[in-house]
C-alpha cells in the first residue's frame, strides 16, 4: 500500500484537484485486483482508506471501483505492464503540467522533464507475449518520443490520469490504436507517421522547397531479412510474414526532407521548424528509413535536438546545434519533420 502511504504524507500539501488526480492514480494502480477473487476485500479496504485520506474525492473514487466508466477497456488494461514508479511519475508530470501557463510549450516541457533518464535499448522486448510496456525509467529514442507524445496528448485532451496516458500510448504505438500485438506495433517510423496522421494526431511537414529540397524513397526490409536480431521474431517465426507485408505497404513511397547541409540558423528554417516538432533523421543504412528521432528546440545559435542519445547514454538536450551534430553522422542525410495536430 505504498501509494496510500505516500498519499498520507502529502495530504494537506496538495490541492483538491491534485488529491483527486492522486486518488484516480491509486484506483488505476489497484484496478487489476478488482477482477480477482479478492476483489470484494480489496474494494472495501481501498474504499475505506480513500474515504479517510481524502473524503472529498471518495464518491468519485468509489464510482471508479464500482463499475463507473473506466478510462481504458478492461481488455486493454490487462495488457499493460508498468511499475508503481512509472505510474507515480506519470501522475506527477501531469499534475505539474496542469499548473503551467497557456503559453508553455507543453511538448518541450515534458521532453525536458525526462532529461537525464538513462538510454536503454529494447525496453519493449521484455515479454514473450506483447504487452503495452510503460517504462519511464529507461528510454530509447522512439520510446522517449512516444512517452512525450502520450503525455502531451493528455494535456490537449484535458485528461490527467495514468489510465488516459496508457490509452494514448497504446493509441500511438499500435496500428489503428489496437490492442497490443507485436505485428501491429509501428516498428518503422515512416509507418508510425502515416498511422498517427490517419488518427489525426500528427502530420508530416514537407514544404516549402527550399528547405525541403531532397526526397527519400522508402525501401525497408531490415526486420524481415534479419529476424534473428529480434527476439520476438526468433521465437515467433510466423510473425515475419506480416512484418514483411507492413514493409511492402510503405515501400516505394516518397517523402520530402531537409538535407543536413541546410539545417542552419536562418529565418526560413525558423519559420519552417517549430519548437516541439518531431525530428526524424533520414539514413543511408540499408533496409531502414529513419535512424534516430527526437524533438526540435531552438536556441540563439540555431536548432538543437532533445533526444534519448545512445552516444551520451541518456536523455539530453544536445549542447551542439543539430547542424553540427549531423555533420558528424556519416549515415544521416537530413531531417523529416512531424508536427502535432490540434486535438
Amino acid at each position: 500500500m505504498l501509494s496510500l502511504a505516500v498519499f498520507w504524507q502529502t495530504k494537506g500539501r496538495l490541492s483538491q484537484a491534485e488529491m483527486r488526480l492522486f486518488t484516480k492514480h491509486i484506483i488505476e494502480y489497484y484496478r487489476p485486483f478488482m477482477h480477482t477473487r479478492i476483489r470484494i476485500l480489496t474494494r472495501t479496504l481501498l474504499g475505506i482508506a480513500i474515504m479517510c485520506l481524502c473524503p472529498g474525492t471518495y464518491g468519485e473514487a468509489w464510482n471508479e471501483m464500482s463499475g463507473g466508466k473506466p478510462h481504458m477497456e478492461n481488455e486493454i488494461a490487462d495488457h499493460v505492464q508498468y511499475t508503481e514508479t512509472d505510474s507515480l511519475k506519470v501522475a506527477s508530470l501531469l499534475s505539474e503540467a496542469r499548473r503551467q501557463s497557456d503559453k508553455t510549450n507543453i511538448t518541450i516541457f515534458f521532453a525536458r522533464k525526462l532529461i537525464g533518464l538513462p538510454y536503454v535499448a529494447h525496453t519493449l522486448e521484455v515479454n514473450k507475449r506483447e504487452k503495452l510496456v510503460v517504462n519511464l525509467r529507461q528510454l530509447d529514442c522512439t520510446t522517449y518520443v512516444e512517452n512525450v507524445v502520450a503525455l502531451t496528448m493528455c494535456v490537449k485532451q484535458n485528461r490527467y490520469s495514468f489510465a488516459a496516458f496508457c490509452d494514448n500510448l497504446r493509441t500511438i504505438r499500435y496500428r489503428g490504436g489496437s490492442a497490443p500485438h507485436y505485428v501491429r506495433r509501428l516498428h518503422y517510423f515512416t509507418d508510425w507517421i502515416q498511422d498517427n496522421t490517419a488518427k489525426g494526431i500528427c502530420r508530416e511537414i514537407q514544404s516549402p522547397n527550399p528547405p525541403f529540397s531532397a526526397t527519400q524513397k522508402i525501401k525497408v526490409y531490415y526486420m524481415s531479412t534479419y529476424p534473428e536480431k529480434y527476439e520476438m521474431l526468433r521465437n515467433n517465426p510466423e510473425h515475419v510474414k506480416p512484418i514483411s507485408a507492413t514493409e511492402n505497404a510503405i515501400n516505394g513511397k516518397s517523402f520530402r526532407y531537409i538535407p543536413k547541409a541546410a539545417i542552419k540558423n536562418t529565418t526560413l528554417l525558423r519559420n519552417t521548424i517549430k519548437d516541439g516538432d518531431i525530428i526524424a533523421l533520414t539514413t543511408t543504412l540499408k533496409g531502414l528509413d529513419i535512424q534516430h528521432v527526437g524533438f526540435a528546440v531552438w536556441h540563439k545559435d540555431g536548432l538543437h535536438l532533445l533526444n534519448a542519445s545512445s552516444l551520451r547514454h541518456k536523455v539530453v538536450e544536445e549542447p551542439q546545434t543539430l547542424y553540427a551534430y549531423l555533420q558528424k553522422q556519416r549515415t544521416m542525410t537530413g531531417v523529416r519533420v512531424v508536427r502535432f495536430s490540434a486535438m
